[in-house]
């Protein structure tokens, strides 16, 4: 008697229908994917097209703008410098700008301290300040620091407060000087 070699364990066979619906499934996909991407492609074409648009006609605008306007003359220049010499004389003397001014005091005045109240008088360079802060060891700095500027011929301390706000103490010196 001879015997039949065989085993009885189940063969596992590939369940067509499985692989159908996950080939199905990628290839729909992929499909998709390409359907977007001529899409977009195409939206992006479109949206190209009329920035070009805009950008040419920008460009004959500005054209157009410096054909009718032209480029000043050397002449036109000292024509309009001595107007503005006429209407600076108007307003008589004046020392230095308040925005130049006001980046200074920005620059001097350090971390913790606050400009509180500024006024000045462009004609003759008076100036006066509060300068706040909850750190009173804070403000001999800021002081100094105001003193060297070179924009200043003068600053005095006029005086030194103590305030309460609520729970805490606020310290506030008030400055004056010339700005040269």
């Amino acid at each position: 008697m001879t015997l039949r070699r065989t085993s009885f364990a189940a063969e596992r066979s590939p369940r067509p229908h499985l692989v159908a619906l996950v080939v199905w499934g990628a290839a729909v996909l992929a499909l998709g994917l390409l359907a977007w991407t001529v899409w977009e492609a195409r939206r992006l074409d479109r949206l190209a097209a009329a920035l070009s648009a805009t950008a040419d006609g920008l460009r004959h605008e500005i054209a157009a703008l410096e054909e009718a306007e032209g480029r000043p003359s050397a002449e036109a220049f000292s024509a309009l410098g001595a107007r503005i010499e006429r209407l600076n004389a108007l307003t008589g003397p004046r020392r230095v700008p308040l925005p130049r001014l006001l980046e200074a005091l920005e620059e001097a005045v350090p971390e913790g301290v606050r400009l509180a109240q500024l006024t000045y008088a462009a004609d003759t360079g008076a100036f006066s300040a509060s300068l706040l802060s909850e750190d009173e060891t804070a403000l001999p700095e800021a002081l100094s620091r105001i003193e060297g500027l070179e924009l200043l011929s003068s600053v005095i301390l006029e005086r030194q407060l103590r305030l309460r706000q609520g729970d805490r103490t606020v310290v506030q010196y008030d400055v004056r000087g010339g700005a040269s």
